[in-house]
Order: structure tokens, then C-alpha cells, then sequence
């Protein structure tokens, strides 16, 4: 199993398990908090490839959003992703799965320097 696209997005709806993705607002580099508290909502999108001897197995796939200096926000999600046998589309072409995982959490103040003053982190 490789993942060969990945992306977050405001939001990500599939049509089944076909490749049928609609991705609103995707592609996000990075996310600016209008004010504290702040709700962060998302959702990652992707297209895993799968092997031929992958196919017909369970695949778990996991996601952890930590801040840039390895801080939990709180975010973790397990999920496990079934691809029933139905065979490439021509000789030679890896089998494919969309999938898309939702996120939500909050973000309580902004984060400081370690010093503890009140200048915000860059």
C-alpha cells in the first residue's frame, strides 16, 4: 500500500469507493486563527494504490496532527479502509481507493516562546 496523493481541505466527500472525489478549498499549506478559542475543521483527502495481493484486506491507515514543535492538539484517528477484489482496469495498472478523514479541534490561545513572554511565536 503507497499513498499516492494526499492533501487537506475544507471538505471532501466521495461517491462510494470511486475515484469520484469533490474537494472544497483544498490544497491548505498552513491555517490562521482569526481569534482564540479557535475551531480548526478539515479533512485530509487521498488516493492510496494498492498491490493485487492487497486487495480483498483490511488497511489501516492512521492520522496525528501535532503543532511544528511536536505539541498534541488532540487529534488522532484509526481508520480502516476495505478494497474487495475487483481487479485492475487494464493490464498493468495498480488498483486505487480514495479516502477521506474529517478533523475537527481546538486551538484554546496562541502558542508563546518558551521564554514565557508575551511575544508570539514566528
Amino acid at each position: 500500500m503507497k499513498i499516492e496523493a494526499l492533501m487537506v481541505a475544507n471538505s471532501v466527500k466521495l461517491d462510494g469507493w470511486l475515484l469520484d472525489v469533490d474537494v472544497e478549498g483544498g490544497g491548505w499549506e498552513y491555517y490562521t486563527c482569526p481569534g482564540f478559542p479557535c475551531d480548526v475543521r478539515g479533512a485530509f483527502a487521498g488516493i492510496i494504490i494498492l498491490d493485487d495481493a492487497e486487495l480483498g484486506l483490511d488497511h489501516q491507515l492512521h492520522f496525528k496532527i501535532e503543532t511544528a514543535d511536536d505539541g498534541d492538539i488532540g487529534f488522532l484517528a484509526d481508520n480502516t479502509y476495505h478494497r474487495g477484489r475487483g481487479g485492475p482496469a487494464a493490464s498493468g495498472v495498480s488498483s486505487r481507493m480514495a479516502f477521506s478523514v474529517p478533523f475537527n479541534f481546538r486551538i484554546l490561545a496562541p502558542p508563546y516562546n518558551e521564554s514565557g513572554s508575551n511575544e508570539r511565536r514566528r
